[in-house]
């Protein structure tokens, strides 16, 4: 039986300082192990019920209720935003060969998970996570707030996300508290060292044939190495080079993608701006009709930036490549919340 989730966070406040100069061996330590696991035969391992991981009894305030919750910043408006857009999701899947949704920051990941499992029949669907952090923070666990920092936190708590249906790609700075966590629910990772060792095709193939075709890829432009994506609110140093990361997504061929993180007003030359069209590309390759659903919010973090996205997404030609691409594309858009009102 795994550990209850309350127990964690109480043990992060006494071991903070433990978790901060062990994290990096213990990470990679643990990263090594998850990677090892990731060749068993999927039988050979035993299904993780979200009834072995009990989350906090204070954390009501998910789903339709959406009262302030401490330590996680703006999050009324941050769920009032996923009710929308997790119904678009639910509505626009079922007519298009994929979906792309284009934030926003990571926030919006919580909505877009709810939207595919009620469109799944209520089962969460396979997920690889891009992205240079865990995000999987609690408010209790959180160094800052910031509520794209917790949206698997989140939909975990609604039963929207399956921990072995999970898999993460290039993470590199995970929180103390999410590190515990991660072990916890031994959620599968594979490292940088492991794309570069491996090949990221291999690795990309591997994950294609245990989730089969039916699967969520959420991108994180900080996934890339920070020197490509300097348009993004939390580079990372170490990461994906721009052939692995796309070389990835057209091996994966997801059924959905959202695409995150690029901030237009850090950017430089559109240099994330034309990565990030680059991924939806790539994503979208050999789909005839396509689903694309604008997200633009900034309200899971502090920059304004995420929330002019798609809008500049959108002006640096994607639409006009999506067809070259041969496809059809249906544009939706779901706006955040007004008034912004910090919690």
């Amino acid at each position: 039986m795994l550990a209850n989730a309350d127990a964690v966070d109480e043990t992060i406040g006494l071991g903070f300082l433990v978790f901060m100069k062990v994290q990096s061996l213990f990470y990679s330590l643990f990263a090594a192990s998850a990677a090892a696991k990731m060749s068993q035969p999927l039988a050979d391992q035993r299904p993780l019920q979200l009834s072995d991981h009990a989350l906090p009894k204070d954390m009501v305030s998910v789903g339709e209720h959406c009262a302030p919750i401490k330590n996680a910043i703006n999050y009324p408006a941050i769920c009032e935003h996923w009710k929308p857009l997790s119904s678009k999701v639910a509505e626009v899947m079922p007519h298009v060969d994929m979906l792309a949704v284009v934030g926003g920051d990571h926030s919006i990941e919580t909505g877009v998970l709810r939207g595919l499992a009620k469109e799944n029949g209520g089962k969460p669907v396979p997920v690889v996570y891009f992205d240079g952090h865990a995000d999987i923070n609690s408010p209790k666990t959180s160094p800052s707030g910031n509520v794209h920092g917790m949206p698997l936190w989140f939909a975990l708590k609604e039963n929207n996300i399956d921990p072995k249906l999970l898999t993460y790609v290039a993470m590199r700075h995970p929180d103390p508290g999410e590190v515990a966590l991660l072990h916890k629910l031994k959620i599968l990772v594979y490292s940088v060292a492991d794309v570069r060792k491996r090949g990221a095709k291999t690795i990309a193939d591997e994950m294609k044939a245990r989730f089969g075709e039916n699967l969520h890829v959420s991108f994180d432009v900080d996934v890339f190495d920070e020197s490509l994506v300097p348009g993004t609110g939390t580079p990372e140093p170490k990461g994906l080079t721009r052939a692995e990361g796309l070389e990835m997504v057209e091996v994966l061929a997801p059924k959905s993608l959202s695409l995150v993180e690029v901030d237009p007003e850090r950017d430089m030359d559109n240099k994330t701006i034309r990565l990030g069209n680059e991924v939806l590309l790539r994503a979208a390759k050999g789909h005839k009709t396509v689903g694309l659903i604008s997200a633009g919010s900034h309200l899971g973090q502090t920059h304004p930036g995420p929330e002019k996205a798609p809008e500049a997404i959108l002006k640096s030609g994607l639409l006009d490549q999506l067809k070259r691409q041969g496809a059809t594309v249906a544009q939706h858009v779901v706006p955040p919340p007004r008034p912004l009102v910090v919690h």
